[in-house]
């Protein structure tokens, strides 16, 4: 029997070294909160709790604050607002708060214009805004946050046609996703062909075209001019506010995009020698990155994290230190049966995880992310994957039917995702709600074990 000096001082090592592996393999795994905590919806199951205007639930967007989550109905064009729990769980703004819609006799607060085809909603940086961008119907509108609870109130907004009360803007044809710069200063849309520009009025947060050649890159008549842009699928901007990243998944690229922070204009680098290659040895202002989907910026700015269908898992790219450049970083390949179809990326704030959701039998991933390197690892145990049905070795999640987007709380206990499910008479949507075992979780729990461990090495002790 070991003397009891030795077996103490084994004990703390096996603390060490159970808190460490809890580290690699637990911290970010994915669990759906349980009971009707882990989901709301509209035209659910009874396992969800009851939601209004989620109807074919697309776009979602939780406020810098951790406060309120937003999402989008595809159906009515109808946002949704909620409020998040101690705990995680949703619960929906009460009365017309609750949403906010064109449709009169929806309940919700009335805001002409807010068309059907909603397809993304963006909280601005500084968490007055929401905007939210209609792909059917060509429109950006703006949105102000107020009261305690985050409701919703109009601004203005912008289209391609001639709307009453909107501003007419010729470059949104076909638009898709909306971001802000952190500095407040601008806001960059997506559409069926171009990266285009607005100067933000921090007052109100209503947005102004920003004209001219240096306005917009990609196809339009009056755009910057580039080969890399085709339909773009995402755009994420870089917390410095120096560049945009770009992936199209119909020319099958990701592309860098340089941001001058004083004006907003925007331009792009010319090709670089040796930038060919699908791994290019140097840093590039494109790169081949066929099925792509998605990309999302790490917090600290060093790298792209970028969902593609054709990929064994997610591409991660190092950004150079010059403003639109990037280079593929090599991440071990991931398990098939692990794997999602990919749809939409997240990051979390600290930068250590990263979340997709998508298709397939496997709905959600879960990475562990070298905040040095960029390596890409996905979590081992049940956690690393959420699937649809029970013996995939993931976690089994209810209601994520169709998997759209997905957002990481800032203090990165939860992750968000909606699904649409469109049926012959009644369209569907949910909000499903996830815990994400966090690293002093696994520390505490691992320190249990190897407490338990000690007693029962002790009591055996002369």
């Amino acid at each position: 029997m070991l003397p009891l000096r030795v077996v103490v001082a084994c004990a703390a090592a096996l603390c060490v070294t159970a808190a460490s592996a809890a580290a690699a393999g637990g911290v970010g795994g994915l669990t759906q909160l349980p009971g009707k905590s882990g989901c709301v919806g509209e035209g659910a199951g009874a396992e969800c709790a009851h939601a209004r205007e989620l109807a074919h639930a697309t776009g979602l967007a939780i406020s810098p604050d951790g406060r309120n989550v937003y999402t989008t109905s595809f159906s009515t064009g109808a946002v949704a607002a909620f409020v998040r729990g101690s705990d995680g769980a949703l619960r929906q703004l009460a009365g017309d708060s609750g949403c906010v819609s064109e449709q009169r006799g929806s309940g919700c607060t009335r805001v002409p214009g807010l068309l059907r085809g909603t397809t993304n909603v963006t909280v601005s940086d500084d968490g007055r805004n929401v905007y939210v961008a209609s792909l059917t119907s060509d429109q950006l509108t703006v949105l102000r946050r107020g009261g305690d609870d985050g409701r919703l109130r109009r601004v203005g907004c912008l289209s391609y046609r001639h709307r009453p009360g909107c501003r007419r803007d010729g470059r949104l044809y076909g638009i898709t996703k909306v971001v802000t710069s952190a500095d407040g200063r601008s806001a960059y849309a997506i559409t069926d062909a171009a990266l285009v520009g607005f100067a933000r009025d921090g007052a109100t947060g209503m947005l102004r075209p920003l004209h001219g050649r240096s306005g917009c890159v990609g196809g339009g008549p009056s755009c910057v001019r580039t080969e890399d842009f085709g339909v773009p699928d995402d755009v994420a901007i870089a917390p410095d506010g120096r560049s945009l990243y770009v992936v199209d998944s119909e020319l099958a690229t990701i592309v860098g995009v340089v941001r001058d922070p004083a004006s907003g204009a925007l331009s792009v680098h010319a090709a670089a020698r040796g930038c060919a290659d699908d791994t290019p040895a140097v840093a590039c202002p494109s790169a081949a990155l066929p099925g792509a989907t998605a990309v999302e910026i790490s917090p600290d700015g060093r790298f792209a994290y970028t969902g593609s269908t054709r990929a064994a898992g997610p591409v991660s790219f190092a950004l150079g230190n010059e403003p639109g450049l990037l280079q593929r970083v090599v991440s071990p390949p991931v398990a098939e049966s692990r794997m999602t179809d990919p749809y939409d990326i997240d990051v979390s704030r600290d930068g250590t995880r990263v979340y997709l959701a998508g298709a397939g039998p496997i709905r959600m991933s879960a990475f562990a992310a070298d905040p040095a390197t960029g390596v890409l690892t996905q979590l081992d145990g049940p956690g690393g994957c959420v699937a649809a049905r029970a013996g995939k070795g993931c976690e089994t999640g209810h209601d994520v039917t169709l998997p759209r987007y997905l957002v990481v709380s800032p203090d990165g206990r939860n992750v968000y995702v909606t699904s649409a499910r469109a049926g012959t008479a009644t369209s569907s949507g949910t909000v499903t709600a996830f815990a994400s075992s966090t690293a002093q979780g696994a520390q505490a729990e691992a320190g249990q074990g190897a407490a338990q461990l000690l007693v029962g090495e002790l009591g055996e002790a002369p």
